[in-house]
């Protein structure tokens, strides 16, 4: 097989969200800026890329590429908290 064929890269791509993913709609859409979960992965041999079926909290769905999702962080991703490592001196 050739390197950088798209059935060689096909091979190696990975979905970038998967079920249960909390997903906001950026791309142009009527749902966009909304917030929903991702309840399936399709993968397309022809097109070679993956789809996305999203389910909102009214619980309508639909279905997006990967690039008109964002995944949503969650609280524990946003708000890290550092320790100084001046307060193990005295231990």
């Amino acid at each position: 097989m050739i390197r950088g064929t798209k059935s060689d890269s096909s091979a190696d791509r990975k979905p970038r969200f998967k079920v249960r993913d909390q997903v906001t709609i950026v791309g142009p859409d009527p749902h966009k800026g909304r917030i929903g979960v991702v309840i399936q992965v399709i993968s397309s041999p022809v097109v070679f890329s993956y789809r996305y079926d999203v389910r909102f909290s009214d619980g309508t769905s639909a279905r997006y590429f990967g690039f008109q999702l964002e995944l949503v962080e969650t609280q524990s991703t946003e708000f890290c908290v550092r320790r100084d490592p001046r307060e193990n001196k005295n231990q």
